[in-house]
């Protein structure tokens, strides 16, 4: 048996973001070639559409957390990885000096998001990463590993002007829808509102215990960015588009609307109730809510200690209102609802050549689907053929 050491890296590989002296000349070269196929085009509104969008999501593992990391520069593979993938960051999660700084502005179409690891403080989900319920049952049990992946793919999945009309709805303790938003524009009238209970964002979240705060100004400057995103590459396709789309129900049933619904809870021994019209107009700091799809209005967390050998504490909520979300009303892939699937065909005219409706898988793991593999082979052919070569 014989065995021989790795020979000594040079230093220029240990920092993989500086550019420069990472790679070499030929490998600059084709760099700078991929780069200017993916850049959009600049001062033309039409064929600025007409490129790819890139989107990095760098989920880090258990207890793994770059700003923790920084002190020791014990950094994990991720974001090692993240620091490699250019483009736009969300502000508020990593510190500004961790924004992309080579060449910036020709990454316009790149936006990469960084996730802490379950266990590890992110306050966008408010988990401290301390204490029995997040660092305990974080690091053994994965808790609050599902809201991270929401939190990442709500960037992505904001309904934008062309969704339909109405999709936030109040109902009553009788069912009775009392309001319904958007009536035009979702920016102004549901993700910008700053006080109501039922708007994107709590202010408050954007303030970090221990991080980088996210001043209301500036989550208003990015929320206008999307808009303005959103409004650029609407009904744009590329003229040979092939889609499918899931429309499954049960396990893959989506939210087509979003329905809070009031009811009664049990009542405070003290104080007035508040009537349900009152409640539409409530501020964030009016109601109770750890972060979960339920919302109490007034009352407390009531402990009852037992007694005995095996003595506990259990506990309740009192509230004069509760306000909970419905589940998903509508088909879809787990994800995307049916209505936003089929839209293509219906936004991009004779771009999109055919469109595919399908059922049975969920969103992420959808090419493991035996028909959509075979719809995505028939797409690739197809798109092989109708290639202009010339």
């Amino acid at each position: 048996m014989t065995a021989s050491l790795s020979p000594q890296f040079a230093e220029s590989f240990e920092r993989a973001d500086i550019t420069e002296t990472f790679f070499s000349e030929d490998e600059k070269d084709d760099l700078r070639d991929y780069e200017k196929r993916e850049q959009a085009p600049l001062g033309d509104p039409k064929s600025s559409c007409n490129t790819n969008i890139f989107f990095g999501f760098f989920f880090d593992g258990r207890r793994n957390n770059y700003v923790k990391a920084n002190s020791t520069k014990a950094h994990s593979n991720i974001a090692r990885l993240y620091d490699c993938f250019p483009g736009e960051s969300v502000p508020g999660v990593l510190p500004e000096d961790t924004d992309w700084k080579h060449n910036a502005s020709s990454y316009n179409n790149f936006f990469r998001v960084y996730v802490p690891g379950v266990a590890s403080p992110f306050k966008q989900v408010k988990d401290s990463g301390e204490g029995f319920f997040d660092a305990t049952l974080g690091g053994g049990a994965g808790r609050q590993s599902n809201e991270r992946i929401v939190w990442a793919l709500a960037l992505q999945l904001l309904p934008s002007e062309s969704y339909k009309k109405g999709w936030l709805k109040i109902k009553d303790e009788r069912g009775k829808v009392v309001q319904t938003l958007p009536n035009a524009d979702p920016y102004s009238e549901i993700y910008l509102k700053r006080n109501e209970w039922w708007g994107l964002v709590d202010e408050r979240w954007l303030t970090a215990k221990d991080g980088l705060s996210i001043k209301w100004d500036e989550f208003v400057t990015n929320i206008k960015l999307a808009q303005e995103f959103h409004r650029e590459i609407k009904s744009t396709f590329h003229k040979n588009t092939f889609v499918y789309y899931g429309a499954g129900d049960k396990k893959q049933a989506s939210f087509e609307t979003i329905e809070w619904k009031v009811s009664r809870g049990i009542t405070p021994s003290s104080a007035n109730r508040p009537t349900q019209n009152e409640l539409l107009a409530y501020r964030h700091d009016q109601v109770r809510t750890s972060g979960s799809n339920l919302i109490y209005i007034g009352g407390e967390t009531v402990f009852m200690p037992t007694t005995g050998y095996m003595a506990t504490t259990s506990s309740y909520e009192t509230s004069f209102w509760k306000i909970i979300c419905e589940f998903q009303d509508g088909r879809g892939d787990g994800t995307v609802p049916a209505s936003s699937g089929s839209n293509p065909r219906l936004a991009g005219g004779k771009n999109v050549r055919q469109q595919f409706r399908l059922s049975g898988f969920s969103h992420e793991p959808s090419y493991k689907d035996v028909t959509a593999q075979r719809v995505t082979h028939y797409a690739i052919t197809k798109i092989s053929t109708l290639a202009d070569l010339s």
